[in-house]
């Protein structure tokens, strides 16, 4: 986890962040995960594709030039997402501990909205086909807003959020009814062929905001977990604002047990404390499509000048 200085200047992210709502940055510091102490609707109309429609082919003609393993993955294709954006309305997210120069007076949870509203307007114009719904965390999860492709329906949306003044349980958070509310949401997509691409994908992105709360899954909730994420085509990422980990806080704690959740590492599980910049930083590295994207640990977002010997092309 971190507990160092970000080297980027924090005016000049609020600049990138204030002057241009249309992009995210883009200089990220990737990093492997770590597990210690350096870090209603006018879309509803849309359908979600058919569970049970199986898309078949010959398996063929799609073409698979590398080994066993990545065989049994999907293809690398832009096919639509849906993803849910989960924020947390948690008390903790009031706070003002975020460093930012030029705009001081912004809570974590207004920077949270910002990025994450920059983050559906750009992913829209990637694809406009993607499609995204909300899903907020006070003393248990809800299904907030269901899927639509209107970027406006959904900014306003997230306008709307506001962090609660109180919670009930100030020590641990059920996830429970979380992966419940995805589960009764969602229909994930079968494909008779894995080579075949899918009509869809289905991602959360969890921003959870607590500090001193800790997560907890039941035996049934982990059982629906597993059975989400047994799908090639069901995806979790985490972004875990916090504050400086401390022997006062739990945030050590909850960023490993985020990380444990994920045991195959498809998903991406991302920390910052307290710096704007990184906070923008790791909602751009979530534009990525999930099928499309390396693994956490190979991620490099550094732009290294090319050697005069090397070729262009």
């Amino acid at each position: 986890m971190e507990g160092e200085q970000n080297e980027h200047d924090d005016g000049d992210a609020t600049q990138d962040q204030g002057d241009n709502e249309e992009r995210l940055l883009i200089d990220i510091d990737g990093e492997e995960r770590v597990s210690g102490d350096g870090e209603e609707d006018k879309g509803e109309g849309n359908k979600l594709p058919n569970a049970q429609a199986i898309v078949t082919g010959d398996s063929g003609s799609v073409s698979s030039e590398s080994s066993e393993n990545e065989r049994s993955r999907p293809p690398q294709v832009n096919c639509p997402e849906y993803i849910i954006l989960c924020l947390d309305l948690s008390p903790e997210t009031k706070s003002m501990s975020f460093q930012c120069k030029s705009v001081p007076d912004r809570s974590i949870f207004q920077l949270v909205q910002r990025s994450a509203g920059i983050f559906v307007k750009t992913k829209s114009k990637m694809n406009p086909h993607h499609q995204f719904s909300i899903m907020v965390l006070d003393d248990k999860a809800s299904w907030y807003k269901h899927f639509t492709s209107d970027v406006e329906v959904i900014c306003s949306t997230l306008n709307r959020l506001s962090p609660e003044d109180t919670i009930l349980s100030q020590s641990q958070f059920d996830m429970c009814d979380l992966f419940e509310a995805i589960k009764e949401n969602i229909s994930l997509p079968e494909v008779e062929d894995i080579l075949l691409p899918p009509p869809c994908v289905f991602r959360l992105i969890l921003v959870y905001g607590r500090s001193l709360c800790m997560p907890k899954l039941s035996p049934e909730g982990k059982q629906i977990l597993s059975s989400l994420l047994v799908s090639p085509y069901f995806f979790l990422d985490v972004l875990y604002v916090h504050e400086l980990p401390s022997e006062l806080n739990l945030c050590k704690e909850v960023y490993d047990y985020f990380c444990d959740m994920d045991e195959e590492e498809e998903g991406y599980i991302l920390e910052v404390s307290r710096s704007t910049t990184r906070l923008f930083d790791h909602m751009a590295a979530l534009l990525a499509h999930p099928l499309q994207r390396p693994k956490q640990r190979d991620t490099f977002y550094k732009l290294t000048p090319r050697e005069e010997t090397e070729s262009i092309v």
